[in-house]
């Protein structure tokens, strides 16, 4: 295991005639590692002067480009490779995780279901264009979308974000429980399964059950922050008969 700097000297060593895009890719992700994003910037980007198919050498630009703030030069850059048909699905990714910070909640959508028409299957990003159609009211897209994502566990049932948009929808809550009861299998410390357990359970009427889980979510101690409102309104719920 080589360290960086180590492969800084190696890199110095490297004659200027020989030092092509490869080189100026290897020294830009050195320099990112060192926190030296300006000096990253310059390689990278001479990199892809020289090799602009250089993928991991965009990539790695992008990153920086997001880092430094300099968010109209990333934008730029990815219309550019658009309009050069390069990097396509990763491009319309990118752009859309873009406008989603913006709250430019449409062209996000636009954008992120052109990279999934071209193969990109990120959980990120089919989970924001997911929650993009939710919000529109465009339900069965939405499941759609979900279904795409890899099912939990080792049963290969439903994933869990298409379980929680589920109970959300108040459909096929039996599926739904299972697909949280695998995750907790997995997940044993993450409040979260438990508190979707119990909701399936109050969906379902099964108030004793949604009662028993909610009990040993409050002898948790301290929840996190965005499950709080959520355990208080499922107990609240329990409390009205």
């Amino acid at each position: 295991y080589m360290t960086d700097k180590r492969a800084m000297e190696l890199l110095a060593k490297v004659p200027e005639a020989e030092r092509n895009a490869l080189f100026l890719f290897e020294r830009g992700a050195l320099m990112i590692r060192a926190g030296k994003l300006k000096k990253a910037h310059q390689d990278l980007q001479a990199a892809l002067t020289v090799e602009p198919d250089l993928f991991p050498a965009f990539d790695a630009l992008v990153d920086v480009l997001a880092a430094t703030g300099r968010i109209d030069e990333l934008e730029s850059a990815l219309k550019q490779n658009l309009a050069a048909e390069r990097f396509v699905g990763y491009s319309w990714a990118r752009l859309s995780e873009l406008h989603a910070q913006r709250r430019e909640l449409e062209p996000a959508l636009a954008a992120g279901l052109k990279a999934i028409d071209e193969g990109v299957v990120d959980p990120g990003l089919i989970s924001l264009c997911a929650q993009l159609q939710e919000q529109a009211e465009r339900f069965d897209e939405a499941e759609d979308l979900l279904m795409r994502l890899p099912g939990g566990g080792c049963g290969g049932g439903a994933h869990p974000l298409l379980a929680e948009f589920w109970l959300r929808r108040g459909k096929n809550l039996d599926r739904a429980l299972e697909s949280f009861k695998g995750a907790m299998r997995q997940e044993r410390d993450n409040p979260r399964w438990l508190l979707r357990i119990s909701q399936v359970y109050l969906a379902k009427g099964w108030r004793k059950e949604a009662s028993e889980q909610v009990q040993r979510l409050m002898s948790q101690g301290e929840l996190p922050e965005e499950l709080r409102a959520e355990v208080k309104d499922v107990a609240d719920q329990l409390q009205q008969k």
